[in-house]
């Protein structure tokens, strides 16, 4: 009976390990400042659904930093850390190019049926920035890559990801992001909005 659930689970999952998201452009973000970003997470294909995730970067060095990410819906919870490095920069003359590497934990509940997601995870991630009247917009893409076990099984996820940041004129601190996140491998489809908020830890909390 374990094994058919099992079997009955794996068939399923492409449309239910349903949290793997970039939200995040190949730069760093400023020094001596946290980044608190916010996303919901809405699933296009097969057992549709939605899930709410908080994330939270600190810049380690001048080419890295750390996040701390968790959320939950389709998926019971996750929660997730990731060490990116970011060795070339935005200029005039080429896009920023970096990488994020991390662990995953995530539980599932199927009717009575739980299992539990350890993933390894590789985002290779490519964006450049534009200015305009309106502020600063930065498209960025991805290939999202995980060495995901469940239950004993293990698989190769890949998604191709594609998005954008806008950073508006009228805020000093906040931006929003919308990302579209497509199936290569045992993934899933989703669209997702955003909201970032840059903190300066000498001025607190402050949403202007």
């Amino acid at each position: 009976m374990k094994l058919l659930w099992l079997i009955s689970l794996l068939l399923i999952s492409p449309s239910t390990w349903a949290y793997y998201s970039l939200m995040d452009t190949a730069e760093l973000i400023e020094e001596g400042k946290y980044n608190a970003n916010v996303e919901t997470q809405f699933i296009t294909d097969g057992e549709d659904g939605m899930n709410l995730l908080g994330r939270f970067d600190s810049r380690l060095s001048d080419e890295t930093s750390y996040r701390i990410e968790g959320g939950f819906g389709v998926v019971d919870f996750n929660i997730s850390g990731f060490f990116k490095w970011a060795p070339i920069p935005d200029t005039n003359k080429q896009p920023a190019l970096s990488v994020a590497g991390g662990v995953s934990i995530a539980r599932y509940e199927f009717g009575k049926e739980s299992a539990n997601d350890l993933s390894l995870r590789a985002h290779p991630i490519i964006s450049k920035r534009f200015t305009s009247d309106f502020g600063v917009i930065t498209p960025y893409g991805g290939i999202p890559l995980g060495l995901r076990t469940v239950e004993g099984d293990t698989d190769l996820v890949a998604q191709l990801t594609i998005g954008t940041r806008i950073d508006p004129r009228r805020f000093d601190n906040i931006s929003f992001m919308a990302e579209l996140g497509f199936d290569l491998s045992e993934a899933f489809t989703y669209l997702s909005l955003g909201m970032n908020l840059s903190i300066d830890p000498n001025k607190g909390i402050e949403f202007r």
